[in-house]
């Protein structure tokens, strides 16, 4: 795709988004504006109040000092430092709130700029989503996904979704735990891939909790206990049976090593090697099928996964192709897709153009994909 053509697809998308802001999305700013000054009451009300009257109370029992009202004061001190870090988790909650509202109110209208494309606040199935790109094979860490925007269209006969999603675990205590974060973009195929075919960032790899608190047990527990022990007797009791230490560790290692040295050999005998050598140093391709894959992806293609790391700041871009779908990931932990914050004014013209720079690329990389000699025979 030649630079006029791309400037040219860009102002006609530019071109109907600034309508739709002056015809449809100007008329609702006041509204919107009234609603984020309320959040914003809301916020100071519920976060700030408490604090000023722990303090105004304190400085009224300092005022008149005894030995009763030292401990009160203390006491109220303890409680503001307990409250202190509740506040940025209120600010979270009320943000959200107000960007939900918000979405709600021009997102769909936002939208319209871009064809056939609807932000779905509903009946979906994130269980069957998260299958879904579990099946992928580029994220393999998570136990459940969550979604903050989901929009699904039609280009040019082709269906997609696109989403900004975050994939989480659950920590054997705690909050949920997010191992990897960004633009989910699902196109469904008219022509099944007969391989499966995956592109990942070469040197990234996703926090995995549970190796983690397997190494932390391990290194900090087990291998010490079991080194003290050994200066007492090398005969350990292991397992029921009287098994000297030494070969236990031994085993352990050469185990290890064989896992990594199987998982090794796997990967190089689906390995598919790129001439180019910057293709090659940031990207690693495997597929069950080479055939397929040496004629699906090409320098084009990888020319606009670089680009897409260049528009979100990012390295983190992974694309899969299997059976009747086409799944890229593009790493951010960014919010995204967002109207502004909640301490900025609706009125504010650069969270809007913010939106379009966000939403615009995934629509020019579909028209790559559909104008691909190599991907559009399964884009019919």
């Amino acid at each position: 795709m030649n630079n006029s053509f791309e400037d040219d697809l860009k102002s006609k998308y530019w071109e109907k988004f600034k309508a739709i802001f002056n015809t449809n999305i100007l008329p609702q700013l006041s509204e919107i504006e009234k609603l984020r000054k309320k959040k914003i009451a809301l916020f100071f009300i519920i976060s700030l109040l408490p604090v000023f009257a722990i303090v105004a109370y304190g400085c009224l029992l300092l005022s008149k000092i005894k030995s009763a009202d030292l401990v009160l004061i203390m006491l109220l001190c303890f409680a503001l430092l307990f409250y202190f870090p509740f506040i940025p988790w209120i600010y979270t909650l009320v943000s959200k709130n107000y960007m939900k509202k918000t979405k709600k109110m021009i997102a769909n209208l936002f939208a319209q700029a871009f064809g056939a494309l609807d932000r779905i606040d509903i009946n979906f199935n994130e269980i069957k989503y998260a299958a879904l790109l579990r099946k992928s094979e580029l994220i393999n860490n998570f136990e459940f996904i969550e979604i903050d925007d989901l929009y699904a269209g039609n280009y040019e006969s082709t269906d997609y979704t696109f989403s900004d999603t975050r994939f989480e675990v659950y920590p054997p205590r705690g909050v949920p735990v997010t191992v990897y974060s960004g633009i989910v973009l699902h196109i469904k195929t008219t022509k099944p891939f007969l391989g499966h075919t995956k592109i990942l960032e070469k040197n990234k790899f996703a926090y995995n909790p549970k190796k983690t608190i397997f190494a932390l047990i391990l290194f900090v527990i087990i291998i010490p206990i079991l080194a003290l022990g050994i200066k007492e007797d090398p005969y350990m009791p292991f397992l029921f049976w009287k098994v000297n230490v030494y070969y236990v560790f031994g085993f352990l290692f050469i185990w290890a090593l064989v896992e990594i040295l199987i998982k090794y050999i796997k990967t190089k005998l689906k390995s598919i090697n790129i001439s180019e050598k910057t293709i090659n140093k940031n990207f690693a391709l495997t597929s069950s099928n080479k055939e397929e894959a040496k004629s699906l992806i090409n320098k084009e293609f990888f020319g606009k996964l670089f680009e897409l790391r260049k528009i979100y700041h990012t390295k983190s871009i992974r694309c899969a192709f299997f059976e009747d779908n086409i799944i890229i990931i593009i790493g951010t932990p960014k919010d995204i897709f967002e109207f502004g914050t909640l301490f900025q004014s609706a009125y504010n013209a650069e969270s809007y153009k913010t939106y379009f720079k966000e939403i615009y690329p995934i629509f020019r990389l579909l028209h790559c994909l559909k104008n691909t000699s190599s991907i559009s025979e399964y884009l019919k």
